[in-house]
């Protein structure tokens, strides 16, 4: 009867847990028994049986929310002549006392025992004895975990962050001293013995960032950055170092996903005035962009980086065709920069 008892309320049981979203919370184990055999025994089944149960099973008892206590004692029982002592044989032989704690107030959450004789006979009852204490700690909702879960990675004071970039740098063509604005010549500008057109140049050469967000507000971070970068103009290889700032707004609308709209500044750390190439460059530019970030951890993210940067001044470049059209001897260029990156950035410290 107490086995018909016990199945009807393990099926009772498991009905409420699925029902009640199951919540998955920090368990410590401790126990005593009449021999090790028997803690061995029940120390490893109720490990067992909690993990089973989606439970965590905590190593200590300070990193546990409850506390799971047996203990294993003789069944004592009352004879007719009013004396206490071990059961007959033919009646069980021990019982395990069984309480469970919440540890933040050291309060006893629920009492009970249950008689057996041999270990054995345990295997079928030791997850509804563990399950029927465990019951008592309040049910989470699991989507409010995953939510709570999902937004530890993007609620970091810092991010430490390194992409590959690949930027589309637009040098457009101004007319300032051209022959018809378009061309660059030989002999006097309103009658030339000689014309070459000019057209835009457009570059897409590999570039990497570094940068540092600090994330002061829920809504606002804030990243200074550091850029290097190739260009080839004028047939010359050019290094092309930047600092930056960037004023992100985080938006936190989708799990697993942040998106950073962003007004961004960027000044030449390194001018490329070579000798070659340029006789002036721009001193700063401003522009914006967004940065798609993707949960890559539980305190990092994979990001998508998409921005377009206007450099304000002309960028003048020399006239590499002097031996033939001497004429001007630099050439002003609007320049632009569409940037395209991919990389990931490493949280540090928790918001609360």
């Amino acid at each position: 009867m107490k086995k018909v008892w016990f199945f009807l309320f393990l099926a009772a049981s498991t009905a409420v847990s699925f029902a009640a979203d199951l919540p998955n919370r920090a368990i410590f184990i401790e126990g005593k028994a009449v021999s090790p055999e028997q803690h061995a025994f029940f120390m490893q089944n109720f490990k067992m049986e909690g993990a089973a149960l989606g439970y965590i099973i905590a190593n200590n008892k300070p990193e546990a929310g409850y506390t799971f206590v047996f203990d294993v004692v003789p069944n004592i029982i009352m004879y007719s002549d009013g004396i206490e002592r071990q059961a007959p044989p033919d009646q069980e032989q021990f019982v395990i006392l069984i309480t469970f704690f919440r540890n933040s107030d050291n309060r006893e959450l629920v009492y009970f025992k249950f008689a057996f004789t041999e270990l054995d006979e345990m295997y079928e009852y030791n997850q509804v004895l563990f399950f029927r204490a465990a019951v008592y700690i309040p049910p989470i909702n699991e989507a409010e975990l995953m939510a709570k879960e999902n937004q530890d990675w993007r609620n970091k004071w810092l991010y430490l962050r390194l992409s590959f970039d690949f930027p589309v740098t637009f040098y457009q063509l101004k007319g300032d001293g051209l022959y018809a604005g378009k061309g660059v010549y030989d002999g006097p500008i309103d009658s030339p013995t000689s014309i070459a057109p000019l057209d835009n140049r457009v570059l897409a050469m590999p570039a990497g960032t570094v940068g540092l967000e600090f994330h002061f507000l829920n809504f606002m971070s804030i990243e200074p950055k550091f850029q290097m970068g190739w260009e080839y103009l004028n047939d010359t290889n050019l290094i092309m170092m930047a600092a930056g700032v960037d004023l992100k707004f985080p938006l936190k609308l989708l799990n697993n996903v942040l998106i950073e709209p962003y007004g961004a500044f960027s000044f030449p750390v390194l001018v490329p005035e070579s000798s070659d190439v340029f006789d002036s460059f721009p001193r700063f530019g401003f522009g914006g962009g967004v940065q798609i970030a993707f949960k890559g951890g539980k305190a990092g993210a994979f990001f998508a980086d998409v921005s377009y940067m206007f450099f304000n001044g002309d960028a003048v470049i020399k006239n590499n065709l002097v031996e033939l059209y001497p004429n001007p001897e630099v050439i002003h260029f609007q320049r632009s920069i569409l940037g395209i990156g991919v990389g990931y950035k490493f949280g540090i410290g928790d918001r609360k």
